[in-house]
């Protein structure tokens, strides 16, 4: 499995009211290089999107479910994401408050590339399918293109 960390650290956090634990942004961007030296390509998500919404993890930790993810889909700039953390989970929780902060800040794709799914051209790999298996929230992200939206706040 190939992972793809998105950046978020020039993210403009918006606190309104609302349900507590919602947060949105792009958790990849299409066109630009990430630090795999990859390029994801526009409708790389269609066929997973059709099927079913990948999991949410804090870290890429199967065994950290930190909430779930609400919407998930394709515009011009990438792919879109609305996600809901857990109320009462103590990690979700943490991580919540970490991104209200500012502290925590990038999301990242845990992904396969089907037999197909992805060109060489000019020293770059262009992911045009991904099966999509989970978006985490990460510190330490490589596409420094996406950004949280909003974390809204009770």
């Amino acid at each position: 499995m190939f992972y793809r960390d998105i950046s978020l650290s020039d993210a403009e956090l918006k606190f309104d009211a609302g349900k507590a634990g919602l947060f949105e942004g792009y958790a990849s961007t299409f066109g630009n290089v990430d630090e795999y030296n990859d390029t994801i390509v526009a409708g790389a998500y269609k066929d997973t999107l059709a099927r079913r919404k990948p999991m949410m993890f804090y870290g890429h930790n199967p065994g950290r479910v930190i909430g779930k993810w609400l919407h998930l889909a394709e515009d011009a700039k990438g792919l879109h994401v609305v996600g809901e953390l857990t109320p009462g989970n103590s990690e979700a929780q943490d991580v919540y408050a970490s991104m209200k902060h500012g502290a925590l800040s990038g999301m990242s794709i845990g992904f396969r590339v089907p037999k197909g799914g992805s060109e060489e051209k000019d020293g770059r790999r262009y992911l045009k399918q991904i099966d999509l298996i989970e978006v985490s929230v990460v510190s330490l992200p490589a596409d420094h293109s996406a950004q949280v939206n909003s974390v809204k706040s009770a």
